[in-house]
C-alpha cells in the first residue's frame, strides 16, 4: 500500500506542477504579423516551459501505463488515454521491464536539462523530479519486486500490506 500511495502522491504532484505551469495560449501566442520573415531564424524555447512540457509528457506516459492511478486522480482522457477507467495496468515481469525503461528515459530527459538556466520555481520542480527518478533508478537496480518509473517501492510484489490483492479491491471501492 505504501508503494501505491507514494506513486499516487508523486502522480498528484506531477499533475499539480504541470497545471501550475500552464499559461493562456492566446496571451502567449505572438501575432501573425510579428512572425520572423527569414526561415533561418530559430525560436529559442524557454527552459522553464521545456521542463513543464517534459513533466507533462512524463506524467501522461506514467498514467497511460497505470490507468488505475489515472482513475484515482480523476484526470481527463486527454491525459490518460481514452477509456482508461475501463482498463487496468499491466502486472508482471514485462510491466516491470517497461517501468524500468520508462524510468531510464525519464532520468535521461531530466539530466539533459540545464538546471542553472531554470527559474526559481522550475528549479524546485526539476529537483523534485530528478530526486524521484533517481530514487526509482536505485530501486530498479534489483530484479526482484516491481520496478517503478519514479519514487520508491517495496522490494516485494505482494506483502501483507501491499500488492494487487489489496490495491485492486480498494480501487473498486472508490
Amino acid at each position: 500500500m505504501r508503494q501505491k500511495l507514494s506513486l499516487l502522491y508523486v502522480g498528484i504532484g506531477l499533475i499539480a506542477l504541470v497545471g501550475c505551469g500552464k499559461k493562456d495560449d492566446a496571451a502567449q501566442a505572438p501575432a501573425a504579423d510579428t512572425q520572423p520573415a527569414a526561415a533561418e531564424e530559430t525560436v529559442i524555447a524557454n527552459p522553464d516551459d521545456v521542463l513543464l512540457e517534459m513533466a507533462a509528457a512524463h506524467a501522461a506516459a506514467a498514467l497511460k501505463a497505470a490507468p488505475e492511478f489515472a482513475t484515482i486522480l480523476g484526470v481527463s482522457e486527454e491525459i490518460a488515454g481514452e477509456g482508461y477507467n475501463a482498463r487496468l495496468g499491466k502486472y508482471g515481469f514485462a510491466a516491470s521491464d517497461e517501468a524500468r525503461h520508462m524510468n531510464e528515459r525519464f532520468l535521461q530527459d531530466i539530466r539533459g536539462l540545464d538546471r542553472d538556466a531554470l527559474g526559481a520555481q522550475a528549479r524546485i520542480t526539476y529537483d523534485v523530479l530528478r530526486d524521484a527518478y533517481e530514487t526509482g533508478a536505485r530501486r530498479n537496480q534489483f530484479e526482484f519486486g516491481g520496478a517503478v518509473p519514479w519514487g520508491s517501492a517495496s522490494p516485494y510484489v505482494v506483502t501483507q500490506l501491499t500488492g494487487a490483492h489489496l490495491f485492486l479491491p480498494r480501487l473498486l471501492q472508490t
